[in-house]
């Protein structure tokens, strides 16, 4: 009774606490720039109305269609204190997105034959297998099931992965899974970077790391500004990310029931799967804001982008893998890609969740099965291959969303799908 009255207590506090920071905070003048089709001006429309509402206080929107951008919007602020708007090369965080960017990556490297989903990891990596890890393949790795969620009860610190690598690895290669791998699913809300990262890197031909691979054999070639891990010279384009306090996520995810369950797990229960695989690095989230940080390359988590470049590569995943002359995977990759591997309660978010190889499943409104991944602070890049649209959104204000669920996204794509609708009827 008294841990209720306590989060009763403190809920009430935040409301207090936030209403007051919004009622004395001056507005800046709302700013939205960008490009349209016009069958799709409610889209821009929405972006804007939520931007003079302060329900978007920074970000952007992008939208393809038939492999052609259809919405490419930005808006708000990428930094208050210096009153920066989001411009149109903006650069921010993509958090948990940036695991299917690397998803991608493993399938890229899989036509070109380097790497086989079937294989044990240990085939590429043998120091790997021992401690029960010995039958994990790369499409168990890929899809959440081998169980290697934590660092052994460790906290390891964010620049570790620059300044110790030989030292991760070796953590890595020493971990006991938390349950019988290919039994059972839970996210691996940090670890699986590493692991995929250190795997790719021992199977490339060249043993670049999983960044240069990305750089070089996709994101070059096709024209896309999504960098897993930034060079530091580029720094200048990043919107600083505005992170949520302790009272402001409790506030906040209450109007989420899967984040409320997450959290109260994390805050009620820390030796849960859940705070095992969330709780593992030693800093705090700001810290990501870090130049130095945002350039580590870190696979699970350190993308930045915008939504232009996400809906761009997942153009290409909602049209089978090649469009407009160029190919990001062969159509025998594509569909291994897409195809779900797991089914069920998720043992890490404790809700159902499907995976396939790096990407999750979802279901939208309109009866489509949709291909992609949500990030940290509401996040979101997803394809529709049966409709052959790709969206995307990214924002610097974090919310307590992370599955593709954040209403500031859904406002635009449910749009962008009623717009299609009209458009399609016309033709």
């Amino acid at each position: 009774m008294g841990f209720i009255k306590l989060t009763l207590f403190v809920v009430i506090v935040a409301i207090v606490l936030n209403y007051l920071w919004n009622y004395f905070s001056t507005p800046l003048p709302p700013v939205v720039e960008g490009f349209f089709h016009p069958s799709f001006r409610r889209v821009a429309e929405k972006l804007r109305q939520n931007v003079q509402s302060g329900k978007e206080k920074g970000g952007s929107f992008a939208a393809y269609y038939n492999g052609e951008v259809i919405v490419d919007m930005w808006g708000g602020y990428a930094d208050v204190e210096s009153q920066q708007p989001w411009e149109n090369d903006t650069l921010s965080l993509a958090f948990s997105v940036t695991k299917s960017v690397s998803a991608l990556t493993i399938a890229k490297m899989v036509d070109r034959g380097w790497i086989q989903y079937e294989k044990r990891v240990s085939y590429y990596w043998p120091e790997f297998g021992k401690n029960g890890k010995e039958n994990i393949t790369v499409e168990i790795l890929l899809s959440h099931q081998a169980g290697l969620l934590s660092f052994g009860g460790e906290k390891i610190s964010l620049l570790d992965f620059i300044h110790r690598p030989k030292e991760v690895v070796r953590l890595l290669e020493d971990q006991t899974p938390h349950w019988v791998p290919g039994t059972a699913h839970g996210y691996h809300a940090v670890t699986i970077g590493y692991y995929v990262g250190t795997l790719a890197q021992k199977a490339d031909p060249k043993h670049r790391n999983l960044s240069q691979i990305f750089k070089e054999e996709i994101a070059e070639p096709l024209g896309i500004d999504f960098h897993i891990g930034l060079p530091r010279e580029q720094h200048w384009r990043v919107a600083r990310g505005n992170f949520l306090s302790l009272s402001q996520i409790l506030l906040k995810t209450l109007t989420s029931p899967t984040s409320f369950r997450i959290f109260s797990t994390l805050l009620m229960y820390p030796d849960s799967l859940t705070a095992k695989s969330m709780m593992v690095l030693k800093e705090e989230t700001s810290f990501m804001n870090r130049a130095d940080v945002q350039a580590s390359g870190i696979p699970s988590f350190m993308g930045l982008g915008n939504a232009r470049s996400l809906a761009k590569l997942y153009s290409f995943v909602a049209m089978g893998g090649s469009s407009k002359g160029k190919q990001l995977l062969s159509a025998e990759t594509m569909k291994k890609v897409l195809t779900p591997l797991t089914r069920g309660k998720d043992l890490v978010l404790l809700t159902n969740m499907t995976y396939a190889r790096g990407l999750m499943v979802l279901n939208n409104s309109r009866g489509s099965v949709m291909f992609g991944h949500g990030g940290y602070g509401g996040q979101a890049a997803l394809a529709d291959p049966y409709n052959k649209l790709s969206l995307a959104y990214i924002s610097n204000y974090l919310e307590s969303f992370g599955l593709c669920n954040d209403p500031r996204f859904i406002d635009l794509y449910e749009l962008v799908y009623d717009c299609l609708d009209d458009y399609l009827s016309k033709q």
